[in-house]
């Protein structure tokens, strides 16, 4: 995989509106592309061969390969952008891993999205 340039806060929420103006603000993680992972349902970068999460879809619209998101599978936001987008600020980290959590929680990904906002201005 080409090294990806480090991701911005910018970019990171101007993908995220994207994702959000395909799947809609209430949309909410399918129950059904959850896998287990120590005996408890986790939501996954990759289902079917496709980006699945909220963070799958943000990294893989960022450049970030399916096969390197599924290589990656239960690990958090923050491990995985540090690992495979080299040199992206804390914030962005904090913003990734603040709306995996909120996805995580079953919020729909609107409400993960303004969470994750509120956290990193």
């Amino acid at each position: 995989m080409d090294e990806l340039e480090a991701l911005t806060l910018d970019r990171a929420k101007e993908l995220a509106a994207e994702v959000l103006a395909e799947f809609g603000e209430d949309y909410q993680y399918p129950e059904d592309h959850r896998q287990f992972n120590a005996g408890v349902k986790m939501c996954v970068y990759v289902h079917d061969g496709k980006p699945s999460c909220l963070v799958g879809q943000i990294l893989h619209r960022y450049g970030v390969s399916t096969t390197e998101l599924a290589l990656n599978e239960f690990r958090s936001a923050h491990n995985v952008t540090y690992d495979l987008v080299p040199g992206t600020s804390p914030e962005v980290l904090k913003f990734l891993e603040e709306i995996q959590g909120e996805q995580d929680e079953k919020k729909t990904w609107g409400e993960a999205v303004e969470h994750g906002l509120s956290k990193v201005g």
